[in-house]
């Protein structure tokens, strides 16, 4: 400082790289720009499949108001077998108990599961194929926020072994009326959830249906040709979102890597 010219300036004690030209600039920018860009456009596309697979379900078999009209109704209780799952804290002998891992209602999505979390429930040996989900098998929740009734997902056999709690149905199409994938999509559309709302016991909040309830929900049946044609163009979508997704994954590595690179070289 001035007043004591023999002291250093803290800033000069330090080394610093120089900033790269403006045209490495403009290139470092140019990069980045294509990969924010390339990453958006996958995400994009990611979003118009799911939308897509919507627009294809009113378009084949209709929409909220015309869906009942242009196809016979039967109860789902006919079509399909409907479980209760396991009841949490019962008192059960220890010499017979044995661990398993089991849905609940946080695992249950609009249209997937989330396994990111599966919890262990005891029951006793010998209820394994009571209590058992299989592939095929749509999975519901009893209730939540009355915009989300009609929730469900398709089990895959994802584990070896998985049972489900009381609070999730087990719906086990019969597919020689109805295919998994179209019924899912049924009982989450405006004509599924306009039928769980009306017949649901609501609290402040809340909504839930009950077992009678669920199997009482008459499910629209076109022909099961009509139903295979759906269900094989969602597989074919789904295959093409999971490729973007996985593009999109990629692009958001790479652009992170790049951005990391260029921070650690000229800070």
């Amino acid at each position: 400082t001035a007043s004591n010219p023999s002291r250093t300036h803290p800033c000069t004690e330090q080394k610093f790289t120089l900033l790269p030209s403006l045209e490495v600039q403009r290139r470092i920018v140019g990069v980045l720009n294509r990969v924010v860009r390339i990453h958006s456009l996958r995400v994009q596309s990611t979003n118009r499949l799911s939308e897509f697979v919507t627009t294809l379900f009113v378009k084949m078999f209709g929409n909220c108001s015309q869906i009942s009209t242009r196809f016979p109704c039967i109860p789902l209780r006919d079509v399909a077998i409907i479980g209760s799952g396991i009841t949490k804290g019962r008192k059960i002998d220890p010499s017979r108990a044995i661990e398993v891992p089991y849905l609940r209602v946080a695992n249950v999505q609009d249209g997937f599961l989330n396994l990111a979390d599966v919890k262990t429930i005891t029951i006793m040996r010998g209820e394994e194929e009571k209590y058992a989900v299989a592939p095929g098998d749509l999975i519901m929740t009893e209730g939540g926020d009355p915009d989300k009734l009609g929730r469900a997902a398709i089990w895959n056999g994802e584990l070896d072994y998985c049972a489900h709690q009381n609070h999730v149905f087990r719906v086990r199409p019969n597919n020689d009326f109805v295919l998994p994938v179209y019924l899912r999509e049924v009982v989450g559309s405006e004509y599924g959830k306009a039928y769980f709302l009306s017949v649901a016991k609501q609290t402040t909040g809340i909504a839930s249906i009950n077992k009678t309830q669920l199997a009482d929900f008459p499910v629209p049946l076109p022909q099961i040709s009509l139903q295979l044609c759906y269900t094989e163009t969602v597989a074919r979508l789904n295959r093409i979102a999971a490729t973007s997704k996985s593009a999109a994954d990629t692009a958001s590595a790479l652009r992170a890597s790049i951005e990391s690179r260029f921070a650690g070289e000229f800070t």
